[in-house]
């Protein structure tokens, strides 16, 4: 029995060991798939549910028998999820609006006390019942108590699949009774090279404008879900992400003080008319209307907090991998005109005035001081 699982990407070690297991139908009665926002946990959910119940004789999930269309457009009664934002596997437009919930804050015990009563009625159409509980990681205690139940003496006809970003929030009991599976982050390089590889789009936007892709992959921090979402996204979409929206205040931040190398497309600047600098006045009042909430503001910091490391990491000479800029061009001119000193001692301002915002601190005086901490960075100005 041939295993494919090549609509995953990377992860070559673990997809090698289940591949053996299910050739052996040695597969587990519960999984725990661990891993960021778009490194594929629900994909895989929907493979190894699609190869258990496929079926070829041939190659499973073979995608085309009644089993893996059911599955993979969540048409089946035999198919039972929680807070599951979306399908990864399926283009068709009909998609069930109960797949289509947005994420919960916590799932509680009255959900997992619904499941329960539907893991002893056997299965209709599939060989077994499955069970995808999507941000499992949100389930209450009650409510990792209510599954422990039917995890400790499951009925052979029931395969569980947890999906988390930080198993550290399930109790140790629920994880003792799971198959735990950890999902690969790609590096950059990596990950660059496999979507050029395999996604249309990707490679179109490498060949008109690769720093775009750059930047996108380490926003996504090494998941190939999140790249093409961005790669997917609107304008307008991409504006509503707060860790993107984040991510160019930074650029925007950074271009003003080092506004001789800054490009002319910047908001700030691009209305100045050939004046050389722009003011600290110019560049608050652009912060009070795009990064005029605690959260806007503490994402912003963490983005700038990255970009002052990588600065210190190119005054260093180091080869450690950058966090915030897609290549060590830029970072190495400005780190040029920069001291280690104030770099470290500026970051340690910024991570002061992020804890005091979540002391409650005025925003417009949070605002201010950021500012004029930012206009410290340079050695000379």
């Amino acid at each position: 029995m041939n295993i494919d699982f090549s609509r995953l990407y990377g992860n070559q070690t673990l997809l090698t060991m289940l591949s053996s297991k299910m050739e052996a139908a040695s597969f587990a009665h519960a999984y725990l798939l661990e891993g960021p926002v778009g490194s594929g946990k629900k994909t895989l959910a929907f493979l190894l549910s699609a190869a258990i119940c496929c079926q070829s004789p041939h190659k499973r999930p073979c995608g085309e028998c009644p089993s893996c269309r059911k599955i993979y457009s969540a048409q089946s009664p035999d198919l039972y999820t929680v807070a599951l934002d979306g399908l990864p596997l399926n283009s068709s437009k009909d998609i069930p609006e109960s797949i289509m919930d947005p994420i919960p804050n916590s799932i509680g015990v009255d959900i997992i006390r619904s499941l329960r009563s539907d893991i002893y009625i056997k299965p209709n159409d599939l060989d077994k019942k499955l069970y995808i509980i999507a941000h499992a990681d949100r389930m209450t205690e009650a409510a990792q108590n209510a599954l422990l139940k039917v995890l400790e003496e499951p009925p052979g006809t029931a395969v569980f699949f947890l999906l988390c970003e930080n198993r550290r929030n399930l109790l140790p009991t629920v994880l003792s009774r799971v198959q735990q599976l950890r999902m690969e982050i790609f590096d950059d390089e990596t990950l660059h090279s496999v979507l050029t590889k395999h996604d249309t789009l990707a490679r179109e936007t490498a060949r008109k404008d690769d720093t775009l892709l750059r930047r996108y992959i380490k926003l996504s921090g090494g998941t190939v879900g999140r790249t093409l979402r961005y790669l997917q996204s609107t304008p307008k979409e991409l504006r509503a992400d707060t860790l993107y929206t984040a991510y160019e205040n930074a650029v925007l931040c950074l271009d003003t003080v080092f506004s001789d190398d800054a490009p002319s497309s910047s908001p700030v600047l691009q209305k100045r008319k050939g004046l050389s600098r722009p003011t600290r006045t110019e560049l608050l009042r652009y912060l009070a209307t795009h990064a005029g909430t605690r959260d806007a503001m503490r994402a912003l910091i963490d983005q700038l907090c990255s970009a002052l490391r990588d600065l210190t990491v190119c005054i260093d000479t180091s080869e450690i991998p950058l966090l915030f800029y897609p290549q060590a061009e830029q970072p190495s001119a400005l780190a040029e005109r920069c001291d280690r000193r104030r770099l470290v001692r500026t970051c340690q301002r910024l991570s002061a005035l992020r804890r005091n915002i979540d002391f409650n601190a005025n925003l417009s005086l949070l605002q201010a001081e950021l500012v004029q901490t930012l206009f410290s960075i340079r050695a000379r100005n």
